[in-house]
């Protein structure tokens, strides 16, 4: 069905940024609203850039960010896609847990595996 396609589209979307560059210089979660963000680092030139994505309002979101001169939080994110839920953790240090829920109810569950320099529980 649609929602169990938007639910594999935003994981397989999550797992590849964490996959990315965007993630070169550390991932980590953050809180951040009523639940987590997930903040992907990355040094370009002498400049630290942030990626985060969220769930919020019903829906995933991502803002990008110079980290040096705005914070995340005071961003607007672009919103990314509707999902009902969407849960990050770390089930290890080095093993991030990705849980979307769809509107019928049907959770996936992905993990990923962060490189060691990407950091973890932060």
């Amino acid at each position: 069905s649609e929602t169990v396609g938007e639910v594999r589209t935003s994981l397989g979307y999550v797992a590849g940024k964490l996959r990315s560059d965007a993630a070169n210089d550390g991932a980590r979660l953050v809180p951040f609203g009523d639940g987590t963000a997930l903040v992907l680092t990355e040094m370009y030139e002498d400049t630290r850039y942030e990626t985060a994505i969220y769930y919020q309002d019903g829906a995933l979101f991502e803002a990008y960010v110079n980290a040096d001169e705005l914070d995340f939080e005071t961003a607007s994110g672009d919103r990314l896609m509707e999902v009902t839920d969407f849960e990050m953790s770390f089930a290890q240090d080095d093993l991030l847990q990705l849980t979307a829920t769809a509107k019928n109810g049907q959770s996936q569950t992905l993990h990923v595996a962060l490189r060691a320099e990407q950091g973890g529980q932060n």
